[in-house]
């Protein structure tokens, strides 16, 4: 696309769209809490938060002061406190929340 007529354009204009899309993305209020998908055994403490696809799950754990998770695609896991628990159930970014299980195969 560089060097071709209207590139530049066509660059700034995708600059303005992505901009405007950044700015419509401030979180709002949420109705109800987050789902809380429940699990036995569970791990105490520990969770996996999915996001919404249009959201950075990196900006998501940043606005519930969650620190030390690991992140994969659309989620994160890790321990978070009751606190940073309720925050992401009200986050709108938030798709749902699960206990992290222990697994058993037979």
């Amino acid at each position: 696309m560089d060097g071709q007529p209207g590139s530049v354009h066509l660059r700034a204009k995708y600059r303005q769209l992505e901009d405007r899309a950044r700015a419509a993305r401030v979180p709002g209020p949420r109705a109800e809490p987050a789902p809380h998908h429940r699990h036995e055994p569970r791990v105490d403490g520990e969770y996996i938060v999915a996001v919404r696809e249009v959201a950075n799950p990196r900006d998501v754990a940043a606005r519930a002061g969650v620190t030390g998770v690991r992140f994969m695609m659309n989620f994160f896991g890790g321990r978070l406190s009751d606190e940073q628990l309720a925050a992401l159930r009200a986050d709108p970014d938030v798709d749902y929340v699960e206990d992290n299980a222990i697994g058993r195969l037979r």
